[in-house]
């Protein structure tokens, strides 16, 4: 596998984060969708990679790069390179765990100690942010995460800014268009039918063209689609991958003594995010 070096610059830093996102409970899968959304090119064997075909991540290829024991020692503690093998030895579980639907597990530290921040369910719809010492961070998340979409939505909305909310998945909803009629031109040419694949072509477009108006996509080239309604759209992992390409930390702090969890002025001073000085997708 390659080195630290070799890979995007963002790898390192990526890497630690999954083995916090692992330990705290997040699922391989969801650290590929996090991965690719954040375009983290892998290269042809499944690995990191300077240069490679973006947003092709699986969970396959999410264990096998944190179960790469160069990283013991090295990107990580011996300890927590161990502890995360042995999560990997274990057989995928089912159904959606509390951190994979949490924001910022693993992702945010705790202000005081350093700690990632863990995620758990306190009551119906109710989730909090603690660290792994309860006597530093306890907060709800539904305020916090709030802050942070409004940050992350302000730092996309200025010139320049990465096209980090765009499903690549699917071409832009124009281009199929044009394909479209490109292909019903031809077979309006050559009066051919099922047997050149011109009819299965069309339809593969036009099944997607389908798919495309049903979820609205965010990031079309149209323009159309608002920053709010894209990020509001992501999964979670998603939207995480879209945090690891912009910021370089993010820090939670307590709520100071006497003030209310959902103040304005409380959430700028103790929700604090180091942003990335340049996109590092480019």
């Amino acid at each position: 596998m390659p080195t630290d070096e070799e890979t995007s610059p963002v790898f390192p830093s990526a890497i630690r984060r999954a083995y916090d996102l692992l330990l705290a409970g997040v699922s391989p899968g969801s650290i590929a969708g996090t991965w690719n959304a954040a375009g983290l090119p892998a290269g042809p064997d499944g690995g990191p990679a300077a240069t490679g075909r973006r947003g092709t991540w699986t969970a396959d290829g999410v264990r096998t790069v944190l179960a790469d024991p160069g990283h013991a020692g090295g990107l990580v503690d011996e300890p927590t390179w161990r502890s995360a093998t042995e999560l990997l030895s274990v057989p995928p579980r089912h159904g959606p765990a509390a951190a994979d639907r949490a924001l910022l597990t693993a992702i945010a530290s705790c202000g005081p100690c350093g700690q990632p921040v863990r995620s758990a369910v306190v009551s119906p719809g109710q989730v909090a942010y603690r660290c792994g010492d309860r006597i530093h961070l306890a907060r709800s998340s539904a305020p916090i995460d709030a802050r942070v979409r409004l940050d992350v939505l302000d730092r996309l909305d200025r010139p320049g800014a990465p096209d980090l909310l765009a499903d690549r998945s699917i071409p832009d909803l124009p281009a199929l268009g044009a394909h479209s009629a490109g292909l019903r031109a031809r077979r309006a040419q050559t009066g051919a039918g099922a047997g050149d694949g011109l009819d299965a072509q069309l339809a593969t477009v036009e099944d997607q063209m389908i798919v495309h108006a049903a979820r609205d996509v965010p990031g079309s080239h149209t323009g159309a689609d608002p920053l709010d309604h894209a990020w509001d759209r992501l999964a979670v992992s998603r939207q995480r991958g879209v945090l690891l390409a912009l910021t370089e930390r993010i820090e939670l702090h307590p709520i100071p003594p006497g003030r209310r969890a959902g103040d304005p002025d409380v959430l700028r001073q103790s929700v604090l995010i180091t942003w990335r000085a340049a996109d590092p997708t480019a």
